[in-house]
């Protein structure tokens, strides 16, 4: 990071990064002041809603160390409604944003396991195009070929989805 231009020396959680990296380099919130905040709506959309159903169906349908009904039937339902959800604003337009943004970018990894999630993107026709015109952008081809895609290792397992707070390590 820049510091002599920036007084931010740290910035963590993706939205936020996303979000400082668009304004820092000048791209990706939207080509005016209206798509800016639909693009932040959308990015703030992801961070609240789609990326934590998301994340509790992936735990509850491929990491749970047992079966949990209900946390699977509720997530996986939760999922659903957002992917309609996402559908919907899809079926408006052809960015999440308006035009191509950073919200595009934070929704998109969320949906390359929609097989975790209990869903098909299939089955939603204009999040279907949308996740198309996403996996066709260069930019996504390429850092999509560098993603180490692994099941998740027994150590990892319990390093991630193990801890507490008395167990954590300071930095």
């Amino acid at each position: 990071m820049d510091h002599s231009t920036s007084p931010v020396t740290r910035v963590f959680e993706s939205g936020a990064i996303l979000e400082f990296l668009a304004e820092r380099y000048r791209g990706f919130l939207g080509a005016n002041e209206a798509e800016r905040w639909q693009c932040k709506q959308w990015l703030y959309w992801q961070m609240s809603a789609l990326g934590p159903a998301a994340g509790q169906a992936h735990h509850f349908r491929q990491f749970a160390p047992e079966q949990v009904p209900y946390g699977i039937r509720r997530y996986t339902d939760e999922s659903n409604r957002l992917y309609g959800v996402l559908n919907e604003r899809l079926s408006q337009v052809p960015w999440l944003g308006g035009s191509y943004s950073v919200a595009d970018m934070a929704v998109w990894p969320w949906l390359v396991h929609a097989d975790w999630q209990g869903q098909r993107v299939d089955d939603f026709p204009a999040l279907a195009v949308w996740y198309k015109a996403m996996q066709s952008r260069t930019a996504v081809a390429e850092a999509w070929a560098s993603y180490p895609t692994r099941e998740i290792a027994r150590q990892d397992y319990d390093i991630l989805l193990n801890q507490r707070a008395d167990t954590l390590k300071p930095a």
